[in-house]
């Protein structure tokens, strides 16, 4: 384990005098990451965990969230699918803490396109989105 003055800590592997490999990383804020390096860049899969509670676990790519991945937040919400520069940008599914789940694509973090919501009282709406707004109802 190497420890910075900055209250950082790392366990993991070196090359050429950077982070390569698997590794576990704390920021001194006890923001935490778990995965794999490429050239000291956050790259592959790995498990990202922010010091309020929210968690990304999937693929990366230059130290952004790119890929497939689940992102968890602390009042339960989970979004499954497609990441792009670390926002939802494709096929995703939300499944929100009050029992509702959002099927549909989203393009740079907001639903676009033709999209379905399922209440609680399982009644699906299925609806044209822009830009995150239900503009209309098929």
């Amino acid at each position: 384990m190497k420890y910075w003055i900055s209250g950082d800590s790392h366990q993991g592997q070196y090359l050429n005098g950077m982070k390569n490999g698997t590794e576990i990383y704390q920021w001194a804020n006890c923001n935490s990451y778990e995965g794999f390096y490429l050239n000291v860049q956050i790259q592959g899969f790995g498990k990202y965990k922010w010091s309020d509670g929210k968690e990304y676990t999937g693929e990366w790519f230059q130290n952004q969230m790119h890929g497939k991945g689940t992102f968890k937040w602390p009042n339960g919400n989970t979004c499954v699918g497609d990441y792009k520069e670390n926002k939802n940008d494709g096929q995703d599914i939300f499944y929100f803490q009050d029992g509702q789940t959002f099927k549909g694509t989203l393009v740079q973090g907001k639903q676009h396109g033709l999209d379905e919501l399922i209440e609680l009282d399982e009644k699906e709406i299925v609806g044209i989105w822009d830009q995150g707004r239900l503009v209309s109802k098929e």
